[in-house]
């Protein structure tokens, strides 16, 4: 058999797994990881060389989830405050569905506002 000397990347056969898709374990209609850990044996089975999963973090899947939804481009559009200096948040406003109004954003360390469900952060224009 002819060795080859280009890299295993080149020549090798890469299996595409659609997370989404493939296995669910949970049964909730959706493919998750353990679906996919749950089936390796038979992927390598095939003879695949590698493995190429396609996306499955939270996306607004305008491209089958190659597309991120945390992106913060817009970030200043929405009211931000720091905590207070004992961490909590700025005041003590209520949302309308009850609740504080402020979410802490544990990434950046801060509060949002939001006068509905946490899902809706406040616009500043909305704020003066």
């Amino acid at each position: 058999m002819h060795e080859s000397s280009a890299p295993w990347w080149q020549t090798g056969v890469i299996y595409q797994i659609y997370p989404r898709s493939f296995g669910d374990t949970n049964q909730d209609g959706i493919g998750d990881l353990n679906g996919i850990t749950e089936r390796l044996d038979y992927v390598a089975s095939l003879g695949v060389d590698a493995i190429w999963l396609s996306p499955f973090y939270r996306s607004p899947m305008a491209d089958f989830g190659y597309d991120v939804s945390d992106a913060n481009a817009k970030r200043d559009w929405y009211v931000w405050r720091d905590p207070k200096p004992d961490g909590s948040p700025p005041n003590n406003g209520l949302s309308v569905f009850g609740g504080l109004a402020w979410a802490l954003d544990e990434v950046t360390g801060q509060y949002y506002l939001h006068s509905f469900l946490k899902e809706q952060p406040d616009l500043k224009a909305a704020h003066g």
